[in-house]
């Protein structure tokens, strides 16, 4: 699918802004101008939730009570309207008339994206990593989203009981053997995952500094070790849980999320980015918007022009930046 414009309607600095995109685009301008904000709309149209904000009460205009993003496509099968629209209650549209199918709205247009510091395998907090390759695994199996959902809910009632001065002990037994056979389920989806980009990183970083950049992905989890069950009545909290999954870079046999450079950093968060676009386009045969957020800070010229010929191809690619200073051949918008 792609893109070929956008109306933005009180989504942050855009009071009512249109847009319209080429196979490849890049959106230039200084910082605060909103051009991070035109991608912003871009992934919650398709993906339903911002790369930045938890709430789309967050990306809301100030004072505006309403928001409204609204895009033309097409694709090799179909051709038409999308429409977000936001007032306290979702509403989406394609072609008119309302999506009920969520599942099979997000798997029929998918859309990843880098943005510095969000959203990606490096992001500070860890329930930000496991969201990013949750969306891997969603897309691999759409079973994935509703185990973790149950797993929640799990999670939950087995620490309400926890936290009673006499909690039930046959009550938790029960829960934990349904806690332990789904988070058998979610951690080894997220094995296979983490396994599949580090079959792929290896190849890629060939390209881009040889063996001394090599970095690959760790998967720590303590779904294995059933004896954590017993120290969680005295802490009163849930202890055993793919909630508590932790993903990690690791270089020269050890755990390394420290990186030399801020472009050693992002060419890692990139190429692990192109490995999950590649398996998702092989499982979903169709091709994915990619959204690139302050390219080319961090990258040498050759590096970026690398990058941009494995993101590109028959994939839409909307970049973003201060200054196009090396795609001269593609259309650029200031802002």
């Amino acid at each position: 699918m792609l893109i070929e414009s956008i109306r933005l309607q009180n989504f942050r600095c855009h009071a009512d802004s249109n847009y319209s995109f080429d196979k490849a685009t890049f959106i230039e301008g200084e910082n605060g101008s909103g051009k991070t904000s035109v991608v912003e709309a871009v992934y919650l149209l398709l993906n339903l939730k911002s790369f930045k904000e938890p709430s789309p009460k967050s990306v809301t205009g100030f004072g505006k009570e309403f928001l409204r993003i609204e895009a033309e496509y097409f694709s090799e099968d179909d051709s038409g309207s999308l429409i977000y629209f936001f007032d306290d209650v979702r509403t989406l549209k394609k072609n008119g008339v309302c999506v009920l199918d969520i599942p099979d709205y997000l798997t029929s247009n998918p859309v990843f994206c880098y943005s510095p510091d969000t959203s990606t395998i490096l992001a500070k907090e860890q329930k930000i990593r496991r969201n990013f390759i949750d969306r891997l695994c969603f897309y691999r199996e759409r079973a994935h989203i509703f185990d973790l959902r149950y797993f929640n809910r799990l999670v939950a009632q087995k620490t309400a009981e926890l936290q009673k001065q006499r909690p039930d002990i046959d009550y938790i037994e029960t829960v934990n053997e349904k806690l332990t056979e789904v988070c058998d389920k979610i951690s080894l989806r997220r094995k296979s995952a983490a396994g599949m980009i580090n079959s792929k990183l290896e190849a890629m970083y060939a390209g881009f500094g040889g063996e001394d950049e090599f970095f690959t992905l760790d998967y720590v989890t303590n779904t294995g070790d059933t004896e954590i069950m017993r120290k969680e009545a005295s802490a009163g909290k849930c202890l055993y849980g793919v909630h508590r999954d932790r993903f990690y870079s690791r270089n020269t046999g050890r755990i390394y999320d420290k990186f030399s450079s801020y472009g050693q950093k992002k060419t890692f968060e990139l190429l692990v980015l192109a490995a999950i676009l590649l398996d998702v386009e092989e499982m979903l045969k169709t091709d994915i918007i990619t959204l690139l957020d302050d390219f080319e800070a961090g990258l040498d010229e050759k590096r970026s022009a690398a990058f941009f010929s494995m993101f590109s191809g028959k994939r839409q690619v909307i970049m973003t930046g201060v200054k196009n200073r090396i795609f001269s051949d593609i259309r650029t918008i200031r802002l």
